[in-house]
């Protein structure tokens, strides 16, 4: 009996008691008083459990318990997610929480409540001063409260108390953490007061800017931060500071070192206990690189649209092109005059420089290197001329001396511009003032004696241009450096060293090289060295006369384009073969449904309307399984995408195409099947053979 007494004294002490045990809660601060505080709360309540805790997240669906009292004994807390507990009606209902008993029965599958005992669970939120949940404060026992408004009371004194001990232990730990950033912040952090002068300047402000706390303290921003005359340009931003109590935006400044770089700058008006502004916060980061990166970036993306609007001028060019061809080759087959043969042989020329151009053009904007092709040094030099032209400085005067007779080179046009180019933006980099570029070229021929100067030449005719400048030229010292891979003599952000080595790489690659020779404020030249290609006979004639003839085969043309329909179907009638048309992917599975097995090959375009090519050929292997494909497309680099359709695409022509490699390639691909074929039917025959001798 007398234990039991006492037990309930615990749980109802008398007023006074209870009075002292908020005293006494109240006295104590720091990490001593969360402990004390549940210790104080389960004797006044006499509970076997008292908790506090602190919510983790803004939702709340976690908290971490301050102190925990269970059982006469401090115990250790822990972090927990609040769904399934009473703790969860407790942060988001805004107020008491009170299940009298049976608490268990309300969250099943609660494993704490289980092993406990509960019966009864009490809690209360804690708010700070603009109503936000910061934790909560909660009791548990294994028996009923007797006196609910009584507890609801005492809990509801002790939340209040330990909302404000939960709000300043925030605000310190905030502080904390705030002075600690400050000087490890990798922002440039200062104070000014309203005259511009610099009150405080954290090590992250030295470091960006190079100046130290006694070298900036007292001055103002702009003797620290701007070059010696440059106006400041705050006006308007000092103007929504006053009116907003803030500002944010990009500043140019220039450190110690004379380096410019731009900031992202955030100004915040600070005011005193009257609101009279007072100082300005500024909070300063170093944003250069990522303003270059964007720049990068945003060129990047001009490239790739460039290069899809080309794809799509290509396609629709090499379109128009692949007509005139087919045309231009089928009347050049037939008797004409030599003038007449004359005037297509330009047409068929220009048509033929026509997709060389579209080709380039696609290769230089998508970056692909493309294959070694036959050049004229005077066309690439008088493409170069145009872009010097029309994009170098009026100051820049250009002189160009290209002779007619320059023999041919085999090189990747979009490299051999590269080349160029970057030679003359050097010149032009050279001559700031202006002065004269000089383009020339001649054929040379290099004797072994003269090749053995240079490391990569071997005796043999080459092409040479020059690319000059009347510039600052160059010392000796620099002269032996200017090839090596990042060495510039451009101040930094203005040249990456990577132009001349790039350069020298793509003529090693061409089998020539570059040579250099400069004298200080006389100038530069450079002259790059093609070897010459081989001379190609003229075939065009023997092979016109030699087309390869079909032998009645029907061929289904499929393209969008009706002059490329009717211009096929016509070349392929004058050379042998049957030939039906449709201008998409279901026509085109209309007509071979209706002819049937008699279609040996389908010649179809990739991209059209309704049904593309892909699509259709799909579509058509189900219908016959042993029918061969060619695809062409206007589109650079389709041929790898194009011959993984299927394993009967067995040709691919890119357009414009030629009657000569149309021919050949359905010859090419009738023949390897028609041997396909007779070997099957000779197989057919022998075993045919082998049993009439068997049995009859």
């Amino acid at each position: 009996m007398a234990q039991t007494g006492m037990r309930e004294r615990e749980q109802h002490p008398t007023d006074e008691a209870l009075q002292n045990l908020v005293a006494g809660t109240a006295s104590v601060n720091g990490v001593e008083f969360f402990p004390a505080l549940v210790r104080h709360l389960a004797i006044a309540l006499g509970v076997r459990m008292a908790v506090v805790t602190e919510c983790t997240d803004e939702r709340p669906l976690r908290a971490r318990q301050l102190a925990r009292w269970k059982d006469g004994q401090p115990d250790s807390g822990l972090e927990y997610a609040t769904e399934n507990t009473p703790c969860s009606a407790v942060l988001h209902g805004g107020g008491l929480c009170f299940y009298p008993d049976h608490v268990q029965d309300q969250f099943p599958g609660n494993s704490f409540l289980v092993a406990f005992g509960a019966s009864c669970y009490l809690g209360a939120p804690l708010f700070d001063g603009a109503g936000k949940t910061l934790g909560h404060l909660y009791v548990v026992d294994d028996k009923p409260l007797s006196d609910a408004h009584r507890a609801k009371s005492i809990i509801s004194i002790f939340a209040a108390r330990a909302a404000m001990e939960l709000q300043r232990k925030r605000a310190e730990d905030q502080i904390r953490e705030q002075a600690a950033l400050l000087n490890k912040a990798h922002d440039a952090i200062l104070v000014r007061d309203m005259d511009d002068t610099i009150l405080f300047w954290n090590e992250g402000a030295e470091r960006l800017y190079g100046w130290n706390v006694e070298e900036a303290i007292g001055r103002a921003t702009a003797e620290l931060l701007l070059k010696q005359g440059e106006s400041p340009n705050t006006d308007e931003p000092w103007k929504v500071l006053l009116d907003q109590g803030d500002w944010s935006g990009e500043l140019r400044h220039r450190t110690k070192e004379g380096k410019d770089i731009v900031v992202e700058s955030r100004w915040t008006l600070v005011r005193d206990e009257s609101g009279r502004p007072r100082s300005v916060l500024t909070i300063n980061t170093d944003i250069t690189e990522k303003k270059q990166l964007e720049i990068n970036f945003l060129r990047a993306q001009r490239i790739e649209s460039i290069g899809t609007l080309a794809g799509g001028v290509a396609h629709d060019l090499n379109n128009v092109l692949t007509p005139i061809l087919l045309a231009v080759e089928t009347l050049l087959s037939k008797p004409i005059d030599d003038t007449t043969r004359d005037l297509l042989t330009m047409i068929e020329s220009n048509a033929k420089r026509g997709a060389d151009m579209a080709h380039q053009v696609l290769t230089f904007a998508r970056g692909a290197e493309g294959g070694r092709v036959l050049l004229d040094p005077r066309r690439l030099i008088k493409e170069v001329e145009v872009i010097v032209r029309a994009t170098f400085p009026p100051s820049i005067r250009l002189h160009t001396s290209v002779p007619r007779g320059l023999r041919q080179v085999m090189g990747n046009a979009t490299q051999l511009h590269q080349v160029l180019i970057n030679l003359c933006v050097n010149a032009r980099d050279a001559m700031p003032g202006g002065g004269i570029l000089g383009i020339t070229a001649e054929n040379i021929s290099l004797e072994e004696v003269s090749a053995l100067t240079h490391p990569h030449a071997k005796p043999g005719t080459f092409v040479v241009i020059r690319v000059s400048d009347t510039g600052s030229g160059m010392p000796p010292d620099v002269m032996e450096r200017v090839f090596e891979p990042f060495f510039t003599t451009k101040d930094i952000g203005k040249g990456t060293g990577l132009g001349l080595a790039t350069a020298t790489g793509i003529m090693k690659g061409h089998g020539g090289f570059v040579e250099v020779s400069s004298e200080v404020d006389k100038g530069s030249t450079f002259r790059v060295y093609l070897p010459v290609a081989e001379p190609q006979p003229d075939r065009r004639v023997e092979y016109r006369r030699r087309l390869p003839r079909g032998n009645g085969q029907l061929v289904l043309v499929v393209d969008d384009e009706g002059s490329i329909r009717e211009m096929a179907r016509k070349m392929l009638e004058d050379h042998g073969y049957r030939a039906i048309t449709a201008q998409d992917g279901g026509e085109a599975l209309a007509l071979f449904a209706r002819y049937g097995h008699e279609v040996k090959v389908v010649l179809t375009d990739m991209m059209m309307p309704f049904m593309d090519g892909p699509a259709m050929i799909r579509a058509i292997e189900q219908l016959d399984p042993m029918v061969q494909f060619i695809v062409s497309s206007g589109m650079t680099g389709n041929e790898d995408s194009a011959m993984t359709i299927s394993n009967r695409v067995r040709g691919y022509l890119p357009k414009p195409y030629t009657a000569e490699r149309l021919l050949t390639t359905l010859s090419s691909m009738l023949g390897a099947s028609g041997m396909m074929e007779r070997r099957a039917d000779r197989s057919l025959d022998i075993i045919l053979e082998g049993n009439n001798s068997d049995g009859l």
